[in-house]
């Protein structure tokens, strides 16, 4: 993949190809989007540092094609969309780097600018911008299937065997208020459909923001989802501190 500034490989050190944004005769500027910090208290900040020693093991194998690559750090988007989208453009427009990598955040609205730049971008596939765009991808694929796509099935049957079985089981499924939790829910609403629970419950309905103080409201919203009755199972798609 190229950035914007132009059309053409990076190549090897001494190769003569054409200035490229973020990429140099002997390094590769490369940042992150990390939710470092959430007004809930939950920290994302072990990605940082696993991106910089994943780095540091690659450059002391010889780098990229005889670079070495340069990783400035993440960016903090604090969960926030504004944030997010304000961190992609100052990597690219300030810093100036090749690639974004790790982004690792319950939203990304960035995603069409770091398209639109042609940026390589990195993250795990759990929001619908890390399906089909060209120029960002995810670790694991992508997460977040199409309408009759096909899902990762190892929770329902995982489930399914501590149950004793699949069929005639309810789960409740619940989820953060956010792009990952919105998109968490219909996946999973899904895969537990299709493997033959019963779905008596599915909502992205607890603050990103903040952890509550008080779950009951959550629990009688999940009873009456049930008929009054509790479920086999609840299924939380929640990132809390």
């Amino acid at each position: 993949c190229n950035s914007a500034s132009n059309h053409t490989d990076p190549g090897k050190p001494g190769g003569g190809a054409q200035a490229v944004r973020g990429v140099s005769a002997d390094s590769i500027k490369v940042g992150g989007i990390v939710s470092m910090t959430s007004a809930g208290g939950y920290s994302k900040k072990d990605t940082d540092l696993g991106a910089k020693a994943r780095y540091l093991r690659a450059n002391a194998e010889g780098g990229v094609n005889g670079r070495k690559i340069e990783y400035i750090g993440a960016e903090d988007d604090g969960q926030d969309p504004g944030k997010n989208l304000a961190a992609a453009r100052k990597l690219v427009q300030q810093d100036k780097v090749f690639a974004v990598s790790p982004m690792s955040s319950v939203t990304f609205s960035g995603a069409d600018f770091l398209e639109q730049e042609q940026v390589p971008t990195f993250g795990w596939g759990t929001l619908p911008a890390f399906c089909g765009p060209k120029y960002i991808y995810g670790f694991n694929g992508c997460l977040v299937p199409g309408p009759g796509g096909s899902i990762n099935q190892t929770w329902p049957e995982g489930i399914g065997q501590v149950l004793g079985g699949k069929r005639g089981k309810s789960v409740a499924i619940i989820a953060n208020d956010s792009d990952a939790g919105k998109f968490g829910i219909r996946t999973f609403q899904q895969g537990f459909t299709s493997a033959g629970f019963t779905v008596s419950y599915a909502k992205a309905s607890v603050p990103a923001t903040a952890v509550p103080s008080d779950w009951s409201a959550y629990v009688k919203d999940i009873l009456a989802g049930n008929g009054g009755k509790a479920p086999d199972a609840v299924i939380s798609v929640m990132q809390t501190p």
